[in-house]
């Protein structure tokens, strides 16, 4: 199966680009290769990340409602233990 592809322009560091080079002759794939292999492994990371981001902005504005933890360990039925959480 064929997958559509899409050009796209992107200015990158020479010694970056000198390095993908030097992967690239050295294991006979193309820079593409490696790019695309390296955007699909991160994207995953980045969008747990800016989600991460984007709900904890919203709890400091009050658009998200939280609960104490007890509340929740309560409702799983879980018992809370002194020792389970370490305090500084």
């Amino acid at each position: 199966m064929t997958r559509a592809t899409k050009n796209i322009g992107i200015r990158i560091p020479l010694e970056l680009n000198d390095r993908l080079d030097q992967l690239a002759a050295s294991t006979g794939r193309s820079k593409s290769y490696f790019l695309i292999r390296t955007l699909e492994e991160h994207r995953f990371e980045r969008e747990y990340i800016y989600r991460l981001e984007r709900d904890a902005e919203a709890i400091r504005c009050g658009e998200l409602e939280t609960r104490p933890l007890d509340e929740l360990w309560e409702e799983l039925g879980i018992e809370s233990r002194d020792d389970d959480v370490e305090t500084h």
